[in-house]
């Protein structure tokens, strides 16, 4: 996992080909004008979600397998909770076509707004969508970043 500053993008690339394509296209974007939606960047190398929800008081852990998600606020600001995998209950089965499974374990919680954005990676599982004081509406975008 990595939380940083959108000025320090650029330290990351190194870390996988195509992540420079990725901070490129957020750059590139308004996303608080944008409709919510996928936006393809590379196929399905490279997509952006971008959505409109209300934060929350609880929600699940979830993981990936294929993606590494880049998620940040594009509107206010919401706690990410943080579990590495291999301290993670498994709850749910692993849902191959969804690239998604759930489970529970001791979180740590970020806050994540303004310029700052997260880089989750398969072994990062992570609660998204929660409030920080009190369920606040939220735009925010995940970047899908596949893994090689």
């Amino acid at each position: 996992m990595i939380v940083d500053v959108f000025e320090n993008s650029g330290k990351y690339y190194c870390i996988n080909p195509k992540f420079e394509k990725a901070f490129k296209y957020i750059f590139s974007n308004d996303f608080a004008q944008l409709p919510c939606g996928r936006y393809e960047i590379d196929g399905d190398d490279i997509y952006a979600n971008v959505d409109e929800y209300q934060t929350k008081t609880q929600s699940r852990l979830e993981y990936h397998r294929k993606y590494i998600d880049i998620q940040f606020l594009a509107i206010g600001e919401e706690n990410i909770g943080y579990c590495n995998l291999k301290e993670l209950e498994i709850k749910e089965d692993f849902n191959e076509k969804k690239d998604v499974g759930f489970g529970s374990g001791k979180t740590d919680f970020i806050k994540i707004y303004g310029s700052k954005f997260m880089i989750l990676f398969p072994q990062d599982a992570h609660q998204p969508c929660m409030a920080i004081d009190n369920p606040l509406k939220v735009k925010k975008v995940v970047v899908k970043v596949k893994v090689d």
